[in-house]
């Protein structure tokens, strides 16, 4: 079970984290905000875990919600099954009360189709950034952040590496 003494340390590790990065003045004055990393639910989830952190993310009242990738088991040429499996994670998430970042996770992004798949039910490219208050963050897909870019990979990482340099 997941307990919130965890959820809180990583809640203070980002502040302290925030703080590291504002002027020290500002930090002393207010906490700037906190936000929830949701981590990945792949590797034989267990029935009803998922739930229960997303509502303990939501007493917590975070500002916003980053998750980690891997929001499905994915994998495979069963492409029925990974919709299936999207339809179920989307209906966890829309559940958070606060706006969610998504981050794919090599669970999520296999091959061409599995990440259009991810367009589809997520509504977000692989890679994008936002900012929020003086924050500002970069989503990467790290499922294919390699140093040389294989056959697969070969197409896309021209584009990706000239958005990273933009970001």
């Amino acid at each position: 079970m997941v307990k919130r003494s965890v959820v809180l340390l990583v809640t203070a590790a980002v502040w302290v984290a925030v703080c590291l990065l504002a002027a020290p003045a500002e930090c002393e004055e207010r906490v700037l905000f906190h936000f929830a990393v949701l981590s990945d639910r792949t590797g034989g989830h267990t029935h009803g875990v998922y739930p229960r952190v997303i509502e303990e993310i939501n007493l917590l009242h975070p500002d916003l919600v980053i998750t980690v990738g891997d929001h499905i088991e994915g994998y495979g040429t069963d492409y029925d099954r990974a919709r299936a499996e999207w339809d179920t994670v989307v209906t966890f998430l829309s559940t958070i009360d606060v706006p969610i970042h998504l981050t794919p996770g090599n669970h999520d992004i296999w091959d061409d189709q599995s990440e259009a798949l991810y367009r589809e039910r997520t509504g977000r490219r692989p890679y994008y950034s936002f900012d929020y208050e003086n924050v500002h963050f970069v989503i990467l897909d790290s499922s294919r952040l390699m140093g040389d870019c294989d056959r697969f990979r070969a197409r896309r990482c021209g584009g990706r590496a000239r958005w990273r340099a933009s970001a």
